[in-house]
């Protein structure tokens, strides 16, 4: 909010300021109460017959979970598999515009 201050302080901006605080804060209640419910919530005829997932099933999930984290933090490797491609299509691109 320090951007909408730092300049000339209109009422507006203060009125905004204010709405777009309290909708966060209500979209965070929202969603916290819908997370509770969806995932806390009581037991169904068909969600009591849930199993526990497989050793292998979470292997892989964390491999990915991993890679993702790996590529979010230093994505040159793919971007790098990915430059040969992406300058032809922008070449490509030039060509036709």
């Amino acid at each position: 909010f320090n951007g909408v201050f730092s300049s000339v302080v209109t009422k507006y901006a203060l009125i905004d300021t204010v709405v777009a605080g309290v909708c966060i804060i209500l979209s965070a209640i929202y969603t916290l109460n819908m997370i509770k419910k969806v995932f806390y919530g009581n037991r169904n005829a068909l969600t009591a017959s849930g199993t526990a997932t497989s050793v292998a099933v979470k292997v892989s999930l964390s491999v990915i979970v991993v890679l993702i984290f790996v590529f979010g933090v230093y994505p040159k490797p793919m971007l790098h598999l990915t430059s040969d491609i992406v300058d032809a299509i922008l070449a490509h691109m030039k060509t036709t515009m």
